[in-house]
């Protein structure tokens, strides 16, 4: 009686263990996928803050390249300004030579 109980019970942990790999068999690449889009997140967001890093350090550059533009233009223009006044006082000045 003894022997019977310890076969059905080999029977029904065997029946267990073939449950228990089978389910894990469904499971395994359930898992894989889990992990691959997990890693694939993770890169691909740590790519886009890099990114987002470089595009505000590339904006704020971009600030300052602006207002260095504006005070070179804003300088030239001033010295445009200073040539012509002096132009028109050299030709008041020898137009009374004359």
């Amino acid at each position: 009686m003894l022997r019977l109980f310890s076969l059905i019970r080999s029977k029904k942990l065997v029946k267990s263990m073939n449950d228990l790999l089978d389910n894990l068999k469904v499971l395994l690449p359930i898992l894989t996928v889990v992990a691959v889009g997990a890693g694939f997140y993770y890169t691909t967001n740590h790519r886009l803050d890099h990114l987002e890093e470089i595009v505000n350090s590339m904006k704020a550059d971009n600030k300052d390249l602006h207002l260095q533009l504006y005070k070179i233009e804003d300088t030239l223009k001033k010295q445009d300004e200073a040539i012509i006044r002096m132009r028109k006082t050299l030709n008041k000045k020898q137009d009374k030579k004359r």
